[in-house]
């Protein structure tokens, strides 16, 4: 339990470290960005809809879904909602290939207003969520990805192992999973 707090203690000093610097620079852009997604309830429902199929298929045998950056920006703006994460602009952006992603969004940090781009990907072999990267500004993004690994890693975030290969495209991510 100690190291944790310990852990916590030295991601928010890292954090108010990143925030007075980023306080005073420019802002990240998402470099996989080709348009603007945009969010709406219906593709929030859709997205809620498809995993839910999704979820029961692959208990069953092999299975496969898509995602547009409408649905995935959409129902990552309400899960943040639903969490009491105060986020505006989320954007979420796919870069082709296996599973990799961009968000992007406005957070307020210490009362600061400041825009954050997280890159990340899905390693389908541990069912671990990484983050590659996390900027805070122009904060470089390794700084942010440690602490932001750690913190996953220590809360347990794992995707469901039943899924076996993700691959995305400039609009589109695919998720394969069996049993």
């Amino acid at each position: 339990m100690g190291v944790f707090f310990k852990l916590v203690g030295l991601t928010i000093i890292v954090a108010g470290v990143a925030v007075v610097i980023a306080a005073f620079v420019g802002n990240p852009k998402a470099s996989c960005a080709d348009g603007t997604p945009t969010t709406s309830s219906a593709a929030a429902n859709s997205f809620i809809a498809k995993w839910n199929a999704f979820e029961a298929g692959y208990r069953r045998g092999p299975a496969t879904v898509s995602f547009t950056e409408d649905e995935v920006t959409s129902r990552g703006s309400s899960y943040l909602a639903e969490n009491g994460i105060t986020a505006k602009h989320l954007e979420v952006h796919f870069c082709p290939g296996a599973g990799k992603g961009q968000a992007v969004a406005n957070v307020t940090i210490g009362g600061v207003d400041l825009a954050v781009l997280a890159e990340g990907h899905l390693d389908v072999g541990s069912s671990q969520i990484v983050v590659d990267s996390l900027q805070i500004g122009s904060v470089p993004g390794f700084i942010g990805a440690s602490a932001a690994n750690s913190l996953i890693g220590a809360a347990s975030v794992k995707a469901p192992r039943e899924i076996r290969a993700v691959t995305t495209t400039t609009t589109t991510a695919t998720l394969n999973a069996q049993p």
